[in-house]
């Protein structure tokens, strides 16, 4: 049971319309996507979405973030828990859904998670779209 909680507290994929948590607070589209989906603009050449609340006991099992998502322009991710930066990833801008994974270590996840956040970095009015978001464990 605690871990079907822990998935779905940090989870995108968890119903259409709605958020599942996550906002921003430096883009001004609606995150609430179509059939599962986060999506946006990004206003600028940076955005950020994040979740906070979040009280994630962590464990030797987490292993990476992953991230499912498609942009039509190229973008950098860069994946922070508790305002420390886990890592970096990208994102090609040929529209094709992509799944990214950045390993956690001892030094960027470790006791409890408060707040995840993803600052997207790429051309000003990039689509976004994000099938889910989530952590997974071995």
């Amino acid at each position: 049971m605690y871990r079907r909680v822990w998935v779905d507290r940090f989870c995108v994929d968890c119903g259409g319309w709605k958020t599942e948590g996550w906002n921003s607070d430096d883009m001004t589209s609606n995150l609430a996507g179509h059939l599962d989906f986060l999506d946006f603009n990004l206003d600028e050449n940076l955005g950020t979405i994040s979740s906070n609340g979040l009280k994630i006991n962590t464990s030797e099992k987490n292993k990476w973030l992953t991230v499912k998502a498609r942009a039509n322009e190229a973008l950098e991710l860069t994946v922070s828990a508790n305002n420390e930066t886990i890592g970096t990833v990208e994102i090609l801008g040929d529209g094709g859904l992509v799944t990214v994974k950045i390993l956690f270590n001892r030094s960027n996840w470790s006791g409890v998670i408060n707040s995840v956040s993803i600052m997207f970095k790429g051309k000003r009015g990039a689509r976004v779209e994000v099938d889910y978001i989530k952590a997974e464990r071995h």
